[in-house]
């Protein structure tokens, strides 16, 4: 069987196939994010760590980033990322080296930045961008089996972009995850 990336008509249901795979397993797909300019959507291809831009009149992929061996973005408990307005990806990278995760950005030349990585016995998931692009929030959990269930919920944060502070907006809860920030920036919407 086959699985893969469709676009359908919102007025009158019409559907295409964009991208197929087989169901071997050997190609992963995630979400896909619309592209700027609604030409193409961007995907994370699992293996081997690729972000993808998929055009969609063609069905052309172009590779723009291949992360460092090693490393891949977080898939759970919170898969996907976030794609920004310039361009600029917002994801989740884990580093198998260092078993930690980190607060990733990658821009439109392929260049990946890490803005800010975990501590030990703590995991970052989860991503959503602010409407004014400056920041982004995330999920910040505790790992420590030591820690009392309660200390272990996933917390919200909020990254400013160009400082690289974080800080942590008071709203916890068990299995925190999937977090949206509404158009005005004012709400967030998660599933726990």
């Amino acid at each position: 069987g086959q699985y893969g990336f469709f676009v359908g008509s919102l007025a009158d249901g019409r559907t295409a196939a964009v991208k197929l795979v087989s169901l071997n397993g050997e190609d992963s797909l995630g979400s896909a994010p619309w592209a700027p300019g609604g030409d193409a959507f961007i995907y994370y291809r699992v293996n081997p760590g690729q972000f993808v831009r998929l055009d969609i009149p063609s069905g052309e992929e172009q590779v723009f980033a291949t992360l460092e061996s090693g490393a891949a973005m977080q898939i759970l408990p919170d898969p996907g990322f976030a794609l920004g307005r310039d361009g600029i990806v917002a994801f989740v990278k884990f580093s198998k080296k260092a078993a930690r995760t980190s607060l990733s950005l990658l821009h439109p030349d392929g260049t990946v930045q890490d803005v800010l990585t975990s501590e030990s016995g703590e995991r970052f998931a989860g991503v959503a961008w602010m409407p004014d692009h400056r920041a982004v929030l995330f999920t910040r959990a505790k790992t420590d089996r030591a820690l009392s269930e309660e200390a272990r919920w996933p917390s919200v944060w909020r990254l400013d972009v160009a400082s690289g502070r974080a800080e942590p907006l008071g709203i916890a809860m068990r299995s925190l995850r999937n977090i949206a920030v509404s158009p005005d920036g004012r709400r967030l919407a998660f599933t726990a």
